[in-house]
């Protein structure tokens, strides 16, 4: 099973993916990370802020909108379906598409099987259309993250179980 999981910043995507790939063994990848070890424009912006990339990715929050453009602009160079392409060749789980226009190139050539939208907007910030495109209803699941880990785990579960009783019936 190959799956999408994207929100806004800091609404609990990556706790989203450590427990899918606690509980269900499904490997998964940060976008970002992905593109800053694999992209050459994010090796100058980590040479322009004079950082390695491994600190760059960890200070992407204070560059989310230029992370967000230089992954915009290296799938506009090298097609839609760049950074999904290489992501779904190595892991079960893409962590963080944040244009629509991608998403949907990727969903068209039907890279995935599924995609999850993490909302902890009761407790978290939306985000602007500078650094994130995508909404919660282009995705097929919401899953909300506005509790405690022990209550996302359980609705992961939940989820999992529905899908699983889904596709066997099918």
């Amino acid at each position: 099973m190959k799956l999408i999981v994207t929100g806004y910043a800091e609404h609990g995507k990556d706790t989203v993916c450590e427990l899918i790939e606690k509980i269900y063994d499904l490997t998964f990848v940060s976008s970002s990370w992905y593109a800053v070890m694999f992209t050459d424009m994010f090796t100058a912006l980590a040479k322009e802020k004079g950082l390695t990339k491994q600190e760059l990715y960890y200070s992407r929050g204070l560059y989310r909108e230029e992370f967000f453009e230089i992954i915009k602009a290296t799938n506009e160079a090298l097609g839609l379906d760049y950074l999904g392409r290489g992501i779904f060749s190595k892991y079960d789980v893409y962590n963080g598409i944040r244009n629509h226009e991608e998403f949907f190139f990727n969903k068209e050539k039907k890279l995935f099987d599924l995609s999850i939208w993490v909302d902890a907007s009761k407790r978290k910030p939306v985000e602007n259309t500078g650094s994130c495109t995508m909404k919660p209803e282009y995705c097929d699941i919401v899953l909300y993250n506005n509790g405690t880990k022990e209550q996302l785990a359980e609705s992961i579960i939940t989820m999992m179980k529905s899908l699983k009783a889904q596709y066997y019936s099918i």
